[in-house]
């Protein structure tokens, strides 16, 4: 539903494209018809993702009868990269960590006034190892004549320098939130980090290559490796300052206490440190042994970031998550083909744990038909009549645009739903119906007495079967240059 995503990497594309064009000098007849073949045929193979998405995105809750202005375009960029977050380049949970619930850096968690967002979205770090190459990369003497992979680093060090400008909110943003139609609907500008982060990882490669080939004398190495920890260090330390500020200005908080959270990570990411630049230090000495090298800085890589993902993403068996409790096996026995609305009020993404039950789509692991709905590209139809059933109250928590909850009896009908579940801490005695079960897990409630309003149901998509057939047409097309090329090779 990220469309923004899928429009930075071609933009990506076309600048790289643009640039070897100008680095080469070549005529445009030289290059163009390989470039547009090779746009229509990656267009072709992403059609049958891309082409739904677009026409979803056209009717979904992001498009906007009202233009971008100016008074969108300053919340738009409220949501920008800030310089405190520097910090977090070389010590990632310097602000804490969501799974701990001590992530302060948050726009929910309780103390923040202003200026704060979830983990994810201002999250950019490729490992400490990587981004001490990456600098070493920038950081490198700059030849006209470099060769190979060295060539490379102009139009990633121009990508990576356009991403930075666009995710800290720069004016840049606004020739794509006003020039380019649909941007003004994308959400934050610090999306497009991952565009940074790729363009730092490839730029890590370049650093490694250096290290470990370049014929500079070592001491020029040396100093290039200096040069890029000094930066390094000097970023994080202005994100820092930048963090102590922010502090004092947008929050109730007291900078001594909430940054205990971070000390592990600090202490953690600054051990890893000396160990990078020892081994960085220690590459160019390897001479001809390049594969001892690559093979240490891909182990050192892997043991940064590995326990980092494993822990951000905790493990579980589905049935922990998803655990099928007696009332959920009434629905399946009862309610297969039925339409079903829990009734859910608000939400949270960072400070108390909601009374809710079976968020939006959770009724879809079993198999079961959801009346609510979770997706970036909500169809827009659908959540205004949730609206007008709830008299014009916003059916999605404000934690969360993508959420659609149904709210009461009168949602759940005007939606069609047959069945309405209720958390039991919930339930009062009023209740306009009788349940059809009452346990420990969920209250359900048969609606089938009451006039339901039918269902609206989807028209067929046409951007669906046109993406099909377009992804069938790049299949065949990636099949044949492929004979051709394994032909070629053998003869």
């Amino acid at each position: 539903g990220h469309l923004q995503i899928a429009f930075s990497v071609i933009l990506c594309g076309l600048v790289w494209l643009v640039y070897l064009a100008l680095e080469q000098k070549k005529p445009a007849r030289g290059w163009l018809p390989s470039a547009v073949a090779m746009l229509t045929l990656a267009g072709s193979l992403a059609a049958p993702q891309m082409l739904p998405s677009v026409e979803l995105s056209k009717s979904s809750h992001r498009a906007s009868a009202v233009g971008p202005s100016l008074a969108n375009y300053g919340d738009y960029v409220k949501l920008a990269l800030p310089p405190r977050n520097l910090s977090t380049l070389l010590f990632p949970d310097y602000f804490g960590h969501p799974v701990d619930g001590t992530h302060w850096n948050d726009s929910e968690f309780k103390g923040v006034v202003a200026g704060g967002n979830n983990y994810a979205e201002w999250a950019c770090y490729i490992g400490v190892l990587p981004l001490l190459l990456a600098a070493v990369a920038l950081c490198h003497p700059w030849k006209r004549t470099d060769t190979g992979l060295l060539s490379a680093r102009r139009p990633l060090a121009l990508i990576l320098g356009l991403a930075l400008l666009l995710a800290f909110g720069t004016p840049l943003n606004m020739l794509l939130y006003f020039g380019i139609p649909g941007f003004s609907q994308t959400g934050s500008p610090a999306r497009v980090l991952v565009v940074a982060a790729l363009a730092l990882s490839l730029l890590a490669g370049n650093g490694l290559q250096i290290l470990l080939t370049s014929p500079l004398e070592r001491p020029l190495l040396r100093r290039c490796l200096w040069i890029a920890v000094a930066v390094l260090v000097l970023l994080t330390a202005i994100g820092a300052a930048m963090s102590m500020r922010w502090v004092q200005e947008s929050t109730n908080f007291i900078f001594g206490v909430v940054i205990q959270a971070g000390v592990p990570d600090i202490l953690r990411g600054s051990v890893l440190l000396v160990i990078a630049i020892g081994l960085a230090a220690a590459l160019p000495s390897l001479g001809t042994r390049t594969s001892l090298g690559l093979g240490f800085a891909v182990a050192l890589t892997f043991l940064d970031l590995m326990p980092r993902a494993l822990y951000y993403y905790p493990q579980a068996e589905p049935s922990d998550v998803y655990p099928e409790t007696p009332g959920i096996a009434w629905l399946k026995a009862n309610a297969k083909n039925e339409l079903i609305a829990p009734l859910n009020t608000s939400w949270s993404m960072g400070g108390t744990s909601p009374t809710a039950i079976l968020p939006p789509n959770a009724l879809t692991v079993f198999q079961l038909r959801d009346a609510a709905g979770y997706d970036s590209l909500f169809p827009a139809n659908r959540r205004e009549r949730l609206k007008d059933a709830l008299h014009g109250d916003d059916p999605a928590p404000p934690q969360n645009g993508n959420m659609a909850f149904v709210k009461s009896y009168g949602a759940a009908q005007a939606l069609g739903a047959r069945y309405v579940i209720v958390h039991p801490r919930r339930v009062k005695q009023s209740e306009p119906l009788q349940p059809v079960y009452s346990g420990e897990d969920i209250t359900i409630y048969d609606m089938g007495t009451l006039e339901a309003a039918s269902p609206a149901l989807a028209p067929p998509s046409v951007g669906l079967r046109a993406g099909i057939f377009l992804g069938g047409f790049g299949l065949m097309a990636l099949t044949a240059l492929a004979v051709a090329f394994f032909g070629k090779q053998r003869l």
